[in-house]
C-alpha cells in the first residue's frame, strides 16, 4: 500500500508523536508498504513555516520598538531577512532529509493541464469550493494521487474532511469518486482517513506485538522496576506540558461557555485515575500505549467584552485582564479534563518519548 498525507498531517512536522514514530516503524519492517509525499505538500509545508517566522518577526520587532520607548535604547533583531530564508532552507531540507530517512518518496507536481483544472474550478467539483474560489492546491494534491493510484493501492490521510470527503461521512466525496471511474480506477484502490491516529488504529496496530494488557496496566499505575508511579506520572505530566495541544480547542469539549475563544494551554497537573486501553510494541522495543486519565488544566482565553458582561455569573472564569484591548477580556479557567492520549514509553528509562492528544472530555460539562 501507498501512504499519502496531506499537508495538514505534516503540519509543524510531528515526526516525534505516537502515531508518526508508529507509521515509521510500519515503514522500517514492511516491504509492502510506502509512503509518498506530493511536491506540494513539502512546499506547503515550508510556507507555514515561513509564515510562523513572519509573525515572530512581526512580535520581535513590536517589542524592540516598546523597548526602545521605555529605555531609549535600540535592540538589534535576530531574526534578519537573510536569516529568515537560511532558517527556511534548512527547514525544508531537514523536511525532506527526514521523509527520505523513512524511506518516501516525494511525487513531483501532477502533469494536469492548466485546463482541466480549470474545467473543474467552473463546474464546482470538489476539491474546490463550491464558489469556486479555493482548493486549487487541494486539486493538485488529488491529482497527484489520481497519478500514484496507477501504481498501487492508497491510504489518503488528510483532515481537510470538507473537500475530499462526503458531507459527515469518512468516504470520497462523489464528485472525486467521478474522478475514479473517469480515469478506470477501482474505487477500493483508495481508503482515506481523516488523521494519522485512525490509520495507525486500522493499518498499523495488527501489525505490531501486542502486551499483556493487565501487567502494562500494574505497570503504569503502581511502578515499573525501580520507577515508581509518582516518577512515571511525573513522566506523563512533563510530556503533556511539553506538547503543542494547538489552537483547535473547543469551549464544549473542556466545560467552557461557547463565547470563549483562542483557547491555549497554560499547564496541566494532577495526574489521577490513570487507565491503560491498550498497549502494543515497538520493534525498538518502546511501549506504544492508548490511555485515559484525569488532569487539571488550566487554559487561557479572550472573551468578546459584550458577550462577557451578558454571561451568567456562575461560568467558572477568573478575569486576569478585562480591559485587554477595545474588544476584548482576558480570562483563564482551571477545569479537571478526562484526557484520551496515545503515548511511547521506555520502560528502561521510565521515559515517556512521545505523547498525542486524542480527545479531551469535561469532568462538569458547561450547562
Amino acid at each position: 500500500m501507498i501512504i499519502v498525507l496531506d499537508t495538514n498531517i505534516l503540519y509543524k512536522s510531528p515526526f516525534k508523536n505516537p502515531s508518526f514514530v508508529a507509521l515509521f516503524d510500519l515503514l522500517s519492517r514492511s516491504e509492502n508498504d510506502t509512503l509518498v509525499i506530493p511536491q506540494l505538500v513539502i512546499d506547503e509545508e515550508t510556507n507555514k513555516c515561513r509564515e510562523a517566522i513572519a509573525k515572530i518577526q512581526l512580535i520581535l520587532k513590536r517589542q524592540s520598538r516598546e523597548f526602545q520607548q521605555w529605555t531609549g535604547e535600540r535592540l538589534s533583531l535576530p531574526l534578519t531577512d537573510d536569516k529568515i530564508e537560511s532558517t527556511i532552507a534548512t527547514y525544508k531540507q531537514i523536511l525532506k532529509d527526514r521523509l527520505l530517512r523513512a524511506g518516501a518518496t516525494i511525487h513531483p507536481y501532477p502533469t494536469t493541464s492548466h485546463e482541466q483544472l480549470v474545467a473543474k474550478c467552473l463546474a464546482r467539483k470538489r476539491p474546490f469550493s463550491e464558489d469556486g474560489q479555493k482548493g486549487y492546491r487541494d486539486a493538485l494534491i488529488w491529482e497527484s494521487i489520481l497519478e500514484i493510484l496507477i501504481e498501487d493501492e492508497v491510504a489518503f490521510i488528510t483532515n481537510n474532511s470538507n473537500d475530499f470527503f462526503e458531507k459527515d461521512k469518512q468516504v470520497l466525496h462523489p464528485h472525486l469518486l467521478e474522478d475514479l471511474l473517469r480515469h478506470n480506477i477501482d474505487a477500493n484502490q483508495i481508503t482515506v482517513f481523516k488523521d494519522l491516529h485512525s490509520f495507525v488504529d486500522v493499518y498499523v496496530k495488527p501489525t505490531m506485538e501486542m502486551l499483556d494488557l493487565e501487567s502494562v496496566r500494574s505497570d503504569l499505575s503502581f511502578g515499573l522496576g525501580r520507577y515508581d508511579k509518582e516518577v512515571i506520572a511525573d513522566a506523563i505530566l512533563q510530556a503533556l506540558n511539553s506538547y503543542d495541544h494547538g489552537d483547535e480547542i473547543q469551549p464544549h469539549e473542556i466545560g467552557l461557555p461557547s463565547e470563549v475563544e483562542t483557547i491555549t494551554v497554560s499547564y496541566v497537573e494532577d495526574l489521577s485515575d490513570l487507565h491503560t486501553v491498550d498497549a502494543h510494541k515497538l520493534s525498538s522495543g518502546a511501549w506504544f500505549i492508548e490511555a485515559t486519565a484525569t488532569f487539571s488544566y488550566q487554559f487561557d482565553f479572550f472573551i468578546f467584552k459584550a458577550d462577557w458582561y451578558a454571561m451568567e455569573e456562575e461560568a467558572p472564569i477568573v478575569v486576569i485582564n478585562s480591559d485587554w484591548n477595545d474588544h476584548y477580556i482576558f480570562a483563564q479557567a482551571v477545569k479537571p479534563i478526562q484526557v484520551s492520549f496515545t503515548l511511547t514509553f521506555d520502560e528502561s528509562t521510565g521515559t515517556v518519548t512521545s505523547i498525542e492528544v486524542n480527545a479531551f472530555a469535561s469532568i462538569f460539562p458547561y450547562r
